[in-house]
């Protein structure tokens, strides 16, 4: 049954809150496979008002808010072998 499946990848992101305008903001990833021989390949995406502000494709992202404002950062992780895939998000309340 795939409903009950238990998703391959499991983990975290991280960051810092309450950042300042023109200060550099990194985002950490910590993520795991039950899949020894996993590759992981990550996909940052922040968006500012729903338009895109950064993307990067490293366990971390560092990127410098321009203006104040709200900044969702969704992270894409998918294993290359098995073609898993979770999403992760930040996104403040």
């Amino acid at each position: 049954d795939p409903t009950s499946a238990v998703s391959p990848l499991e983990g975290a992101v991280s960051a810092p809150l309450g950042v300042a305008e023109g200060r550099e903001v990194t985002v950490t990833a910590r993520v795991r496979s039950n899949n020894p021989d996993a590759l992981l390949q990550f996909h940052w995406t922040v968006l500012r008002g729903g338009t895109p502000f950064a993307t990067g494709e490293d366990a971390s992202l560092v990127f410098t808010p321009a203006d104040d404002g709200v900044y969702a950062v969704t992270l894409v992780v998918t294993d290359r072998i098995s073609g898993a895939a979770e999403t992760f998000a930040l996104s403040p309340a």
